[in-house]
């Protein structure tokens, strides 16, 4: 929609009398994404203020600053016009793309999870309109998922289990609380529960990263290697910028014997993160298993760059210099190898 610079407003010499009386919209659709409850929508419009829910909402901000007192039974003209209103303004407005992010898996979800970012997947692709359960009625429930959301931040999962498998006896829509179960009892090492929730928070979200990501590392803690695989690709392919998830996906097919598959994610990842140590030193380690020493030299060296005190780096090194015949630098880094391994605890 076209917009209005407001600078003028903004100015020193700007009065309070100068700004006319603007509608003021509001939104919000987290309960809607979360749980599957009606969106709440409002707005303001001269003294009055016009909440869209199941159960509509009117009050007069000039007798009423608290918004104690629902007018809309008692005034159902105003509350129909600016219900038109609202619903006019959603129609000439749209909302933007999302564009690619950034994030992580994990801190794209926790944004997410406070309503700054949008859900990757909705909720069976149920509108989002003002119908069916009202979220302010059920402000406890909500609260708790808020609750142990906070408490998995603080690695407190066992505390974290009740309260999500409440939350799913009571909304068992709540798609973010198959995932944050899920991820609980894998921190917990309870694969055989992670699992089976984590699956169901994949098919309630099959665009999250997270999800995927998730399930993925169940599955490889349980030793399901080969089942692992495709959920970090469809984790990559939500979240193609993420240097970590590439690494993962690479992990996963170096041990899957998927070795050409896994060099190409390794150079992935260190396309995206040039000083990701592991990567390097994964990717250098499989050029030199292959014999290809002159390949392997430039990782391996980015790698004892990044870390000098890893003996690992070193000792592929020493490896790879020998095998090109460089016995001088492959004695100097065998030496640098036994040193670190002989001062570790």
């Amino acid at each position: 929609m076209q917009g209005e610079s407001l600078t003028g407003l903004m100015a020193p010499k700007a009065k309070q009398t100068d700004a006319p009386d603007r509608p003021a919209y509001a939104e919000s659709i987290y309960g809607h994404r979360a749980f599957g409850w009606s969106a709440l929508r409002a707005w303001r419009a001269g003294k009055y203020l016009y909440v869209d829910a199941p159960k509509r909402e009117l009050y007069d901000q000039s007798a009423d600053k608290a918004a104690d007192v629902n007018l809309a039974s008692k005034a159902a003209a105003v509350t129909d016009t600016l219900s038109a209103q609202l619903s006019d303004f959603r129609s000439k407005t749209s909302r933007a793309g999302s564009g690619q992010s950034n994030l992580n898996p994990e801190q794209a979800e926790s944004l997410r999870a406070l309503g700054y970012l949008p859900s990757n997947s909705g909720s069976s692709g149920e509108s989002e309109n003002a119908s069916g359960t009202d979220p302010k009625d059920k402000i406890e429930i909500a609260n708790l998922l808020h609750q142990a959301l906070f408490e998995a931040e603080d690695g407190k999962y066992q505390e974290v289990v009740p309260k999500l498998e409440k939350v799913l006896q009571e909304e068992p829509n709540t798609n973010l609380a198959y995932l944050e179960l899920g991820r609980a009892y894998t921190r917990l090492k309870n694969y055989e529960k992670a699992v089976p929730l984590l699956k169901e928070a994949v098919v309630r979200l099959p665009e999250d990263a997270l999800a995927h990501y998730e399930l993925g590392r169940a599955l490889v803690e349980s030793g399901n290697w080969t089942e692992a695989a495709p959920q970090f690709e469809a984790a990559v392919s939500s979240n193609p910028k993420s240097a970590e998830l590439h690494f993962y996906l690479a992990v996963v097919d170096e041990r899957s014997q998927r070795i050409p598959e896994a060099m190409k994610e390794f150079e992935n990842t260190i396309a995206l993160d040039p000083r990701h140590f592991r990567a390097n030193l994964l990717l250098g380690r499989l050029y030199g298993m292959q014999r290809q020493p002159t390949a392997a030299l430039p990782y391996l060296r980015q790698a004892a760059k990044i870390d000098p005190g890893s003996p690992e780096a070193h000792q592929f090194l020493a490896n790879v210099y020998k095998e090109m015949g460089q016995e001088a630098n492959a004695r100097r880094e065998q030496a640098e190898a036994e040193r670190l391994q002989a001062e570790k605890p």
